[in-house]
């Protein structure tokens, strides 16, 4: 069963970002297939700080060198299949694990929608953001795995941690590096691993981010010094461009109405929290941290909190559908149903409504 559960999880992202991709793009993919050409052809506009250099996005470009090299397809084209292949492939890892930590309901199947189609994605994330938000994902639900199984943990697990969290930073050092620190404290604090083994889990990170990272291949110590740059560049030396309270409103809505609904849940503590507490507090920590970063700095933009928008907005199905069994019988299944239902039409409603506008927006104006 869980191989179909990732299988159908895998055609419904392919064919759901296969058509964002086709029909909307992504912000910035132009960019980020030039950076993929320069890396090839040894181009000095590789190390451009104000271009694709420095987040540092290794997996994408080595992606885009693959697809290209092996197909002749165009690097604006090969970013396209790269972004829906693996962003279908991460988006299926996902739902799958949240098919193992709770069988029962929708939840998977919303989790491969959630991280398809949600509007954040095409309205605000390039192709680094996208990955490494999709990873971000993947790493709190395998977290949370883990700790659910801690005494039964398969040596596989850690790996598998290891492996997406080096991923993660060789895709966008800065904010992956602060999910890890903090998703890793959480195994390592809780007991689900112990020193030996995180050691090791830290270990094969860094190794899977040197590999994934084509610059420290040859440059390691100038480009670490030239990562830390570049997260100056983005929160303190571009010309200042900060969010209005509404905008952060805005797109935040559905996360904060997850944070409520979760903090609700253990404060009532007649209904227990099926997600623990420690992990819930340890995210609401890192989300706090985030928005007073983000909020901080000079150059702000919606796309930064993607990461921790996504892990809250797929939990909010979770937490309806486990207060669900204690309303009166007479109102569960409205209140299923009807979450159900107003669940995808939100979703599709935006997603067509915004394919809809890429069409016709250019022909009005």
């Amino acid at each position: 069963m869980n191989y179909k559960v990732f299988f159908l999880a895998l055609v419904i992202a392919l064919c759901l970002q296969g058509v964002s991709a086709w029909q909307l793009g992504m912000t910035d993919d132009f960019m980020w297939g030039d950076q993929a050409h320069y890396v090839q052809t040894g181009n000095p506009k590789e190390f451009d700080f104000y271009q694709a250099y420095g987040h540092p996005g290794g997996p994408i470009i080595e992606g885009v060198i693959l697809i290209h090299s092996v197909s002749g397809f165009s690097y604006r084209m090969s970013i396209e299949i790269l972004l829906v292949v693996l962003g279908g492939f991460i988006s299926a890892a996902a739902s799958l694990l949240c098919y193992l930590i709770w069988r029962k309901h929708l939840w998977w199947i919303m989790t491969a929608v959630t991280l398809s189609i949600d509007h954040l994605i095409y309205d605000f994330a390039t192709p680094p953001t996208y990955i490494v938000s999709l990873l971000a994902v993947f790493l709190f639900l395998l977290t949370w795995y883990m700790y659910k199984n801690k005494e039964r943990l398969s040596p596989f697990l850690p790996a598998l941690w290891a492996t997406a969290a080096g991923l993660a930073v060789a895709t966008r050092a800065d904010i992956a590096s602060f999910f890890s620190l903090f998703l890793g404290g959480f195994l390592f604090l809780t007991g689900t691993v112990n020193l030996k083994k995180m050691l090791a889990v830290v270990f094969g990170a860094i190794m899977v981010f040197v590999l994934a990272d084509p610059f420290m291949w040859f440059m390691p110590v100038q480009h670490i010094k030239d990562l830390l740059v570049k997260v100056v560049i983005h929160y303190a030396l571009f010309v200042p461009n900060l969010l209005t309270p509404l905008q952060v409103g805005n797109f935040s809505v559905l996360a904060f109405i997850s944070i409520a609904v979760g903090a609700g849940i253990v404060f009532y503590k007649k209904i227990p929290l099926l997600l623990p507490v420690s992990l819930f507090t340890t995210v609401l920590a890192m989300t706090a941290v985030l928005y007073n970063i983000f909020l901080s700095a000079k150059f702000q933009d919606p796309r930064y909190f993607l990461p921790i928008l996504l892990v809250w907005e797929i939990l909010l199905p979770f937490y309806v559908f486990s207060i669900v069994p204690y309303f009166d019988l007479k109102w569960r299944k409205m209140i299923y149903y009807g979450f159900v239902v107003l669940f995808f039409v939100y979703h599709f409603a935006l997603f067509f409504y915004a394919i809809w506008l890429s069409h016709f927006l250019p022909i009005l104006i």
